[in-house]
């Protein structure tokens, strides 16, 4: 292979690779995907709500930006006058779970339809809680890359 040719094989390849090698640390500086977890259950079925919670922090602790989103009998889980000192099996408790959660900048979103038909009120809601209009639900699933149901 003459020099010049080689040369030139030589710069193509180190120019591929430096872009690859762009490329790559460019991926990996994007902010992880908002994931969205939908609970509709509360004291009627504490496993669900223990695993909402589990799974929010678990990828609240990965960096990822997570909102829970509460309907049906979830929104109980925001009002403050209903004990969280609940748990399922030897998981951590209800509340444990929930203020990790919010002091982790976790955003809970309440269904108020569903807050009003069991009588909560916005004054009645529990730190890092807030009932959701239909513009903040919609962007909430909308903006969600991923929705995880319980």
């Amino acid at each position: 292979m003459p020099a010049t040719l080689r040369s030139s094989a030589l710069r193509l390849a180190v120019v591929g690779l430096a872009a690859s090698v762009c490329l790559v640390g460019a991926a990996q500086a994007e902010e992880p995907a908002p994931v969205l977890v939908h609970l509709g259950h509360y004291s009627d079925d504490l496993h669900a709500a223990s695993m909402a919670l589990g799974i929010a922090n678990l990828l609240q602790g990965q960096g990822v930006p997570v909102t829970i989103f509460l309907d049906r009998e979830g929104v109980r889980l925001a009002d403050a006058r209903v004990p969280q000192n609940l748990a399922w099996a030897d998981a951590p408790t209800i509340a444990e779970r929930y203020q990790s959660f919010v002091k982790g900048g976790g955003a809970i979103l309440l269904c108020s339809h569903c807050a009003k038909a069991a009588g909560i009120e916005a004054g009645n809601l529990r730190s890092g809680a807030k009932l959701g209009t239909d513009e903040t639900i919609a962007a909430a699933f909308l903006g969600a890359a991923k929705v995880i149901d319980y």
